[in-house]
């Protein structure tokens, strides 16, 4: 589970951009490198972070693999559970 630091900036969102849960988010981060790192590590734990990008009024799940560094951050649009990038 992810925590937010407490001096980190807060922006409300509509709920209505909320249209894909993180077991979607996280079936989409597995067709992008996901699958192979928990197949070499089932251990591995997978973290769930949303936020919102007010300058494309974007929803975002951040699927986390992994502890700090992480070896692999999946963005998923949280709208439309396509593949955005992967850090």
């Amino acid at each position: 589970m992810c925590s937010i630091p407490p001096t980190a900036p807060t922006q409300p969102f509509d709920l209505n951009y909320l249209k894909v849960d993180s077991d979607e988010a996280f079936k989409v981060a597995q067709q992008h490198g996901g699958k192979e790192l928990l197949a070499k590590n089932p251990k591995l734990n997978v973290a769930y972070q949303l936020d919102f990008d007010p300058r494309l009024s974007q929803l975002k799940w951040h699927v986390i693999y992994g502890g700090s560094p992480s070896p692999l951050t999946v963005l998923v649009d949280a709208s439309t559970g396509h593949f955005i990038h992967k850090e």
